[in-house]
């Protein structure tokens, strides 16, 4: 697959994230799910820094009632090492800067042979504690650490219960997890103790759930697809008897996965490229700023003010709407500069205006009864994907209220000029 967008924004397009604990379980189950040709290193991205390796993939998901197959387009990768901290806050980076719409935490657990769990194993979760949570007490004059042994649950998208029960697949467990800092090999202990005080359900442990659970809480752009993992051991001193256990255990993580994502988003809307988060923000902050506050002026009726003479007015009344224009061929750089801009006003004979009072005033400029203004805040864009982001602004641009409910004369009172239609309707003015 040839990458033409810039990394970052092709990462963020992808609405699913699958994150493991280490880059050793990314390696494994990417050649499982065959997607090790398209990789994208984090070095490339200064947002995130090093550390991250990314695989990208295509799941094919058709809904439940058979309709069109839709593609779901995610990517798989971790934190550079284990261990519930680095995980915590190079899991919460990634969520932050990418903001995947879906979320599921893949990797290898110990299992609870008691309870009949078995090697590879797949145990489905949406709850966790963390034991290693809680304080120290002197009682007796002896130290003792008491575990608060707090419950983290985030609902997931489908009832992640019901499919472990309804599927054909008699290794797929619903269960809780057990998080902490470090291996055990009295797994079998805490599972007594923890299923006897917190929960019957809990079946596995391993250091990254809890966490995971709590960023999906904090992050509520997410919808939480739980934890799933491979049983690679029972917890106890037999971990590194079957060198092969751990590799089969995530590859049976990876298959279940993909099934999970297929019927858990079989009938769920994402959104799709155009509705890039950063940009989306971009356009918020320019209608909400500039032209909300522009039209209620006119609305209220206050009159325009022609810059550098402050006795002539515009009357609110001759106002007929607002144009934003878009720059020539899309390109931002055309409006780099505020003497880009200057140029392009003195050329076409549009007049500097200001509309509002004092911190609530807006400039703009103005011809034939429409308010013009050239969006500046398309710079912000990165520069290798400007263009692509500048349409998708105006596409994001024109579902806003003022661009789509019509005022009385039923025409929305704002609306998009391309360059080439702004250059018909206001030619250069002669010299």
């Amino acid at each position: 697959m040839a990458i033409s967008k810039s990394k970052i924004r092709l990462l963020k397009s992808r609405p699913l994230c699958i994150i493991c604990a280490k880059p050793q379980e990314v390696q494994i189950v990417a050649r499982t799910l065959q997607i090790t040709k398209d990789h994208i290193s984090s070095s490339d991205i200064p947002e995130l820094g090093d550390g991250y390796d990314f695989y990208l993939g295509t799941f094919n998901i058709i809904s439940k009632d058979g309709g069109e197959a839709r593609s779901l387009e995610y990517y798989v990768t971790s934190p550079y090492r284990q261990g519930i901290q680095t995980f915590s806050i190079q899991a919460g980076t990634l969520f932050h800067v990418l903001r995947p719409q879906f979320a599921v935490h893949a990797g290898v657990c110990a299992g609870y042979a008691k309870e009949g769990i078995k090697l590879e194993d797949v145990i489905f979760g949406d709850m966790a504690i963390n034991y290693e949570e809680g304080k120290w007490v002197v009682e007796k004059g002896q130290k003792l650490f008491k575990p608060s042994y707090r419950t983290i649950e985030c609902r997931t998208v489908a009832s992640i219960v019901g499919f472990t029960q309804s599927s054909l697949e008699p290794t797929y467990k619903y269960g809780g997890y057990i998080s902490g800092s470090a291996v055990r090999e009295d797994a079998n202990e805490i599972f007594d103790l923890l299923r006897t005080s917190v929960s019957r359900d809990i079946c596995a442990l391993e250091m990254e759930a809890s966490a995971f659970l709590m960023l999906c809480q904090h992050h509520k752009n997410i919808k939480c697809l739980g934890v799933v993992k491979g049983v690679s051991d029972l917890g106890d001193s037999n971990k590194a008897h079957d060198p092969d256990t751990y590799k089969r255990s995530l590859q049976v993580t990876a298959s279940a996965v993909r099934e999970w994502a297929i019927y858990a988003l079989r009938n769920v809307e994402w959104n799709t490229d155009e509705d890039d988060s950063i940009v989306a923000e971009f356009v918020n902050i320019y209608y909400e700023n500039f032209v909300r506050i522009a039209l209620d002026a006119v609305g209220s009726k206050q009159d325009l003010t022609i810059a550098n003479d402050n006795q002539r007015k515009v009357q609110s009344k001759d106002v007929k709407g607002m144009k934003v224009v878009m720059p020539e061929n899309d390109d931002p750089s055309a409006y780099s500069e505020s003497g880009h801009i200057a140029k392009i006003a003195n050329d076409h004979g549009l007049e500097s205006v200001t509309i509002g009072q004092s911190n609530l005033g807006r400039g703009l400029f103005y011809k034939d009864g429409y308010l013009i203004d050239f969006p500046r805040l398309l710079n912000k864009f990165a520069d290798e994907d400007r263009i692509q982001q500048a349409k998708i602004f105006q596409k994001l641009l024109i579902r806003k209220p003022y661009f789509t409910v019509s005022s009385a004369e039923s025409t929305p009172l704002a609306a998009t000029a391309t360059w080439e239609d702004f250059v018909k309707s206001a030619p250069t003015a002669p010299n």
